[in-house]
């Protein structure tokens, strides 16, 4: 506390707003319990933010003064107020006095509110590029929003943390094949980006093939490595880079796990039938296997008895399953009929009927028995 001309003063600065009560003083002859009203009320008074509060004490009288100044106001150097005085007398000065004999008028105005006027904070905007992304089970994505006028903290929010989880940083992560929403946020704006999480594919989920023959799986949206397995390795093999080789004829499933799920693939081994390409004979009559691609064969049939010993236009297609084929042989006029071929490892078995027409008269040729290579 500060002295000045037989007062006691303190300013107090940077007060926050509001209601305020002093009830004690104290001053360095002492100290005192101060009730302006002298009924244990203290002096109230109210300030605006950033005042500066002057409180000043007369301990001879003990009466109060209060003076507020309100922001951006200059706070003047202190001067006692002036003591009251018996109107009816004449103040003569006093000479050589060690304090100033002055007036006091009590205080009849209160400080007036002051309001203040602020501008509009800019507005926060949060947006996407693009407001939809799709991304694979176990595959990660950094959101990036972009932010205008941002303030404090943003925060990101999954609608199913279950499909898609993201961290306070904004990455996101696939769980599990469905769709999810992320809700960013920051101040006062929003935006939502919609994730659509898929799982992992193959190039071919199911394939026929030669045995000896082989082909590669592919995985698309692979996260991480991938394990490769046959569940017969007599039937189909595989490598650890998903090259897949048919062993004998059969069916087996290759499974893949990636991403935390398993991919199957089927896998068909058909013989390789090309080694029954070529000539078969017995006796007169002779079977010409002329191509082979897969299961796919071509066949001519002769014998020495029908138009200089070849039938005329005797030639088919078929498909062979399981080591047998059946072809069926047809003409406008010359021939008709079916044959059945049994494809074994030095041998053909072979049953026919070939009916031929000739303008005088029917007849009908069988072509049956074991056949050898030539």
């Amino acid at each position: 506390m500060n002295y000045y001309a037989g007062y006691y003063y303190v300013d107090i600065t940077n007060v926050k707003s509001g209601d305020y009560e002093c009830k004690v003083i104290y001053y360095d002859n002492g100290s005192y319990e101060w009730y302006p009203d002298g009924m244990g009320n203290g002096l109230n008074f109210y300030v605006d933010d950033n005042s500066t509060v002057r409180i000043i004490l007369n301990p001879h009288s003990r009466e109060p003064y209060v003076e507020i100044y309100n922001p951006g106001e200059t706070v003047p150097t202190f001067k006692p107020p002036v003591e009251p005085t018996n109107p009816t007398e004449k103040t003569e000065p006093v000479t050589n006095a060690t304090e100033p004999i002055i007036s006091y008028t009590e205080p009849t105005t209160i400080a007036t509110e002051t309001t203040y006027t602020y501008e509009n904070s800019p507005k926060t905007t949060v947006q996407f590029n693009k407001s939809i992304a799709t991304i694979y089970r176990k595959a990660q994505l950094q959101i990036k929003p972009i932010i205008t006028n941002g303030r404090g903290k943003t925060t990101y929010k999954s609608s199913n943390s279950s499909v898609v989880k993201v961290n306070s940083s904004g990455k996101a992560t696939g769980i599990k094949k469905g769709t999810a929403t992320i809700t960013v946020t920051n101040n006062n704006g929003s935006a939502k980006l919609k994730i659509t999480v898929k799982n992992p594919k193959l190039n071919v989920s199911k394939k026929t093939i030669t045995a000896g023959k082989s082909f590669k799986l592919k995985i698309t949206g692979r996260v991480g490595t991938a394990k490769f397995s046959s569940s017969n390795k007599k039937i189909a093999t595989v490598t650890k880079s998903g090259k897949v080789k048919g062993v004998k004829n059969g069916k087996t499933i290759i499974n893949v796990k990636t991403n935390g799920i398993t991919l199957k693939c089927k896998v068909t081994v058909q013989p390789n039938y090309t080694k029954y390409k070529g000539t078969w004979k017995n006796g007169n009559n002779k079977i010409v296997i002329k191509s082979v691609n897969g299961s796919k064969i071509k066949v001519y049939m002769y014998t020495k008895y029908a138009f200089g010993g070849r039938f005329a236009d005797a030639t088919t297609t078929g498909t062979i399953k399981n080591y047998s084929v059946k072809l069926y042989f047809t003409d406008s006029w010359l021939n008709d009929g079916v044959c059945t071929l049994k494809l074994k490892s030095n041998s053909i078995s072979a049953k026919t009927k070939i009916t031929y027409h000739e303008p005088s008269a029917n007849a009908s040729l069988y072509i049956n028995g074991t056949f050898k290579k030539k």
